[in-house]
């Protein structure tokens, strides 16, 4: 039997490492793109790491879809995830025929289509992971919207320049970051279309993301402005502490409880299980105000965090040892 202590540790490593895995999953699939496909040109160490996160991923979806109560409503909300599981293998089966059939042309465009639904659902699942883990902030739209337009880009150059996929990307994120080495650039008027997009639309998501990144670094993910403020100022005032007279001190003392008992009166400590917050109020309301069809797909494809919380709970609630 595991001790309480123990399950304690592995649920705090798997809360951990399964946002870590999901964002890995996504880099080398981002990294690899037709390679994906082709497991005698992927360094070893990357298949290994793909298909353990495969295995994990796997296992983690199919025992929470047991735990659930309604595995058909679980299956559909949970879509992306189930895509991202699906193996690539028959695919690969079904291009190598084609190929043999001399139909190359096909095989080409399987690979493309399997590789677009791949990337998006891995970058769903990563979303969604991170969502059930992690407070959601910015920096997660932010990463998403950078990582689709480096992609797509890539592809088109790719298509449009007759370039590898490995080639394509690394132009994109050079061009992206505004590095611009010169090894690789575009010669066909599409491409150079597909250089001027991304000089554009790049340059403002790496700007996102960067801004976002600073955001998060400079303000506390749980205070407001002007607390965030009042706080640096604090800190400000304590590089110089051996310049504070005791009053200075006091009065440091007396401003942060005075924070710290407003920031106390407008937290949450309700199980999100058993009482709505304020957000989902709002969620609810926004609900309420779409049609009858938004509706439907809201209830039937859309992740209910209500649902991912009550499945958590039942993965770490502790069992008596006399059962």
């Amino acid at each position: 039997m595991i001790s309480n202590l123990k399950k304690k540790r592995l649920i705090r490593i798997y809360k951990i490492m399964l946002p870590i895995l999901a964002l890995i999953s996504v880099f080398t699939l981002m990294s690899l793109g037709s390679y994906f496909f082709k497991y005698s040109l992927q360094p070893k160490l990357i298949f290994l790491l793909n298909h353990l996160i495969w295995v994990v991923f796997t296992a983690d979806f199919f025992v929470r879809m047991h735990l659930t109560d309604n595995r058909k409503h679980f299956l559909t909300r949970h879509l992306a995830e189930l895509i991202a599981i699906v193996p690539v293998f028959p695919f690969i089966l079904l291009a190598k025929l084609l190929g043999n059939l001399h139909m190359t042309d096909a095989a080409a465009v399987i690979f493309e289509i399997v590789f677009i639904i791949k990337f998006f659902s891995y970058l769903i699942r990563a979303f969604v992971t991170q969502h059930r883990f992690i407070r959601t902030n910015p920096l997660h739209y932010a990463a998403a919207v950078t990582m689709t337009a480096l992609v797509i880009a890539a592809m088109l150059f790719s298509s449009f320049e007759g370039r590898n996929y490995s080639d394509s990307i690394w132009w994109a994120f050079s061009t992206a970051s505004t590095t611009g080495f010169g090894d690789i650039v575009p010669v066909t008027p599409e491409g150079r279309i597909v250089g001027m997009f991304l000089m554009v639309v790049g340059l403002a998501c790496i700007s996102m993301l960067t801004g976002v990144i600073a955001g998060i670094m400079m303000y506390s993910n749980n205070l407001s402005g002007p607390e965030s403020s009042v706080v640096m100022g604090i800190i400000k005032g304590l590089s110089r502490f051996s310049e504070l007279s005791e009053n200075d001190v006091d009065e440091i003392c007396a401003v942060l409880k005075t924070l710290k008992k407003r920031h106390s009166k407008t937290a949450v400590k309700t199980d999100h299980s058993q009482r709505e917050t304020p957000e989902d109020d709002i969620a609810e309301k926004a609900k309420n105000r779409k049609g009858p069809f938004a509706r439907w797909l809201n209830d039937t494809f859309i992740c209910d965090p209500h649902e991912d919380a009550i499945i958590e709970k039942k993965l770490s609630e502790e069992k008596d040892p006399k059962e």
